[in-house]
């Protein structure tokens, strides 16, 4: 008998019938003009799975990325700034309700709601997550080891898949799921893995079939068409089966795997289905880059045209013994100039010419052309110049904006891979703790930086109105102040209303009194106070 978690984790991946397709309305024909969600995508050997019409295939994609060094440096910044800090295992609530199930952040004997009784979290969950990233598959790779390989496939191609290896848990006599355990985790190469999907979703043919296979009979597949209800059987084995959502290509045979096995990651691209790769922006200048460095590189390789050419004046009869004389000596050293006699007119007074052929980088503008494509290919990725080329032009001002706007590429990076871990958690049956990645330390330390000189400001103001301010620390280790009202602000307040009585009073008693007779200029100016009119 499966254990809480298992029974728990086993109403992730649990099929439900018939009744659950007849309100989805896949069993009503689909209209003519039905919205299509997908990119168009062909079939690959008159199986399931469909690849999209992409511009360069996949293996273009690695190839070109491992041959040109900025791509390398901004990828390898990537992934390290990502998960240099590594992870931490947190609890999901302080306390919840063993009736209501609600979720307190505080520590709590009762629930405020129902008064039943409340729970802490269950430990036994952080200790499960800990020891499963120690060593995750049979290739001694730990957790993160295999996160750094798939966010490189996602950086590169923007498609990742992650799978959850799992034995799963039969009942003996009805031979249907009852739970599974995750033993391994694996990449998926994006060059074999496959996505099944059509206009009507995914795991679905284009009439809105949906198709099975068995976790011990992988390579064979079953299409459950929408009138059926029941979920399939596997022909061998007779037991449960599940959607099938990827399919690969293992030694000319498919494999197929579930919904609930394959993680796919898209980073780049707010697209349904496949990614699209960042490297369709800028190939052009990754190639125009790489074309320079060969260029050079041919510049200097032997069997080339002489650099340039010393020109004589004579007779045109050695014209043809001179340039096989200076190509044999070209072969030799080619970066030795040779004469050349040609024929010239007796009255010429010129007759020797110097003819340069080769190219120079500053010519041409290479350094400015260079620079400029790194920092477009930096801009796709969200990586700044300092962290490709090291100090930039500006100062201080101008590499703090730029490790400010990598920073941001770095938490949107990271915020992506906390979705996958907080669902991971939950497949590995921890519902009470989650893995998240530690926050990008330079973003962390510009934000207590900014809190901490805002609250300075407000102090300063505190203090020029007399208050005492004492500094502290708050719980996160940030700046603060505590506030304290001074006795010499007290005095002086007191002193300040004394002397704002006494000027009320002296006020008061220069004032006439009621029913006295007002003098009559006083009167006149009353009466007239501007002075002009009769």
């Amino acid at each position: 008998m499966a254990n809480y978690s298992t029974k728990r984790f086993s109403n992730i991946f649990r099929r439900k019938g018939g009744k659950i397709d007849q309100r989805s309305g896949w069993l009503n024909p689909r209209p003519e003009n039905y919205p299509t969600p997908y990119a168009p995508y062909i079939q690959t050997g008159g199986q399931v799975e469909k690849v999209p019409i992409m511009l360069f295939s996949i293996r273009w994609l690695y190839d070109i990325t491992y041959a040109s060094d900025v791509l390398r440096t901004i990828i390898k910044t990537l992934i390290h700034e990502t998960f240099k800090n590594g992870f931490d295992i947190k609890e999901r609530f302080k306390s919840k309700c063993l009736i209501c199930k609600r979720e307190f952040e505080e520590d709590l004997d009762v629930c405020p709601f129902d008064g039943s009784l409340t729970r802490p979290p269950d430990f036994n969950e952080h200790t499960k997550l800990e020891e499963f990233m120690k060593v995750v598959n049979d290739w001694g790779e730990n957790f993160i080891s295999v996160l750094k390989e798939v966010d490189n496939d996602v950086n590169i191609t923007d498609n990742g898949y992650i799978f959850l290896q799992k034995d799963y848990l039969y009942n003996k006599d009805t031979l249907e799921f009852e739970g599974a355990e995750i033993t391994s985790l694996l990449r998926l190469t994006p060059e074999k893995i496959r996505i099944i999907a059509t206009a009507h979703g995914g795991g679905r043919g284009e009439n809105g079939e949906r198709y099975y296979f068995c976790p011990l009979h992988r390579t064979v597949l079953i299409t459950r068409s929408d009138i059926q209800t029941d979920v399939p059987r596997c022909d061998e084995c007779h037991g449960e089966t599940l959607e099938a959502w990827y399919g690969a290509r293992e030694e000319e045979k498919p494999v197929y795997f579930g919904r609930f096995e394959v993680y796919h990651m898209k980073k780049w691209s707010e697209v349904q289905g496949y990614g699209v790769p960042p490297l369709y922006s800028i190939y052009l200048k990754v190639l125009a880059l790489l074309k320079m460095d060969r260029f050079i590189v041919d510049a200097y390789n032997l069997q080339r045209s002489p650099q340039a050419l010393l020109i004589l004046k004579g007779r045109l009869d050695d014209v043809r013994a001179a340039w096989e004389y200076n190509m044999q000596k070209a072969r030799e050293n080619p970066y030795m100039i040779y004469p050349l006699v040609i024929e010239g007119e007796e009255e010429t007074k010129r007759i020797i010419e110097y003819q340069e052929f080769s190219l120079k980088p500053e010519e041409m503008k290479w350094v400015e052309s260079r620079k400029e494509y790194r920092e477009a290919i930096g801009a796709v990725y969200g990586v700044q110049p300092i962290y490709v080329e090291g100090a930039t032009e500006g100062g201080l001002a101008n590499e703090g904006l730029q490790i400010t706007a990598t920073a941001q590429t770095i938490n949107n990076s990271q915020r992506t891979w906390n979705i996958f871990l907080d669902w991971f958690s939950q497949m590995l049956g921890a519902f009470d703790y989650y893995i998240v990645l530690h926050t990008n330390e330079l973003e962390d330390e510009l934000k207590k930086l900014d809190i901490a000189m805002k609250r300075l400001e407000i102090a300063k103001g505190v203090m020029e109105l007399g208050f005492n301010v004492r500094m502290r620390k708050d719980n996160r280790g940030i700046l603060d102040f505590e506030y304290i009202d001074s006795p010499e602000r007290l005095d002086k307040k007191e002193e300040k209303e004394e002397e704002e009585q006494q000027q009320k009073e002296q006020q008061e008693q220069k004032s006439p009194k009621d029913g006295a007779e007002v003098p009559e200029r006083n009167k006149k100016e009353t009466s007239n106070p501007s002075g002009f009119g009769g």
